[in-house]
Parts: structure tokens; C-alpha cells; sequence
């Protein structure tokens, strides 16, 4: 099942559900059309911040933007340089400058 996610992410162009879970601990709040909701992929049709939409004791959603949403805010909020298109060396870069 983690494998069919992860090639379903991929497909699509979106981060990972490890990655989705690291941008939400680094505050990202972009609108997106498709959430990990409890380690699931469910791809939606309006842009919410997933981050923000349905965190309870029961569910759990995770916002999974496409890799260029997920840079373009790194680059945009975080100030953090994306050129190499390495998202987990960029996410780490951006965990070292909390």
C-alpha cells in the first residue's frame, strides 16, 4: 500500500506523504487540491490548506501540493534557494533554519 501512494505522488508531480508531513511542521499554507488524509492520497477538485481544514482526534488531514507549489513557497516564505530541485535536501536545508 506505502508503495502504491508513493507512486500515485509521483504521477501527479506531489511531495511524498513524509514530505507533506515535514512542509505542515515548517508552516506551509498553500491551497491545494489533494490532501494525505491518514497516510492516504485523495486527490480534490477545490484548493484548500488541507493543514488547516480537518485536524481532529480521529483524522488527520496533510496538504500534498505538487513539487513547484511546495518550492515556489520554500523560495517565496522561507527564503530558502531551490535550484537543485531536491526537495528532501531543500527541506532539510529549511529544518536547519528554524
Amino acid at each position: 500500500m506505502k508503495d502504491e501512494r508513493l507512486w500515485a505522488a509521483k504521477e501527479r508531480g506531489l511531495v511524498t506523504y513524509e514530505q507533506a508531513k515535514r512542509l505542515r511542521e515548517l508552516g506551509f499554507d498553500e491551497p491545494c487540491c489533494s490532501c494525505y488524509w491518514d497516510g492516504t492520497l485523495m486527490p480534490f477538485s477545490s484548493p484548500v490548506d488541507y493543514n488547516k481544514f480537518l485536524k481532529t482526534e480521529h483524522w488527520d488531514t496533510i496538504s500534498a501540493p505538487s513539487m513547484r507549489i511546495a518550492l515556489r513557497w520554500a523560495n517565496n516564505k522561507k527564503g530558502a534557494n531551490s535550484n537543485g530541485y531536491n526537495p528532501d535536501k531543500l527541506l532539510d536545508e529549511l529544518e536547519g533554519k528554524r
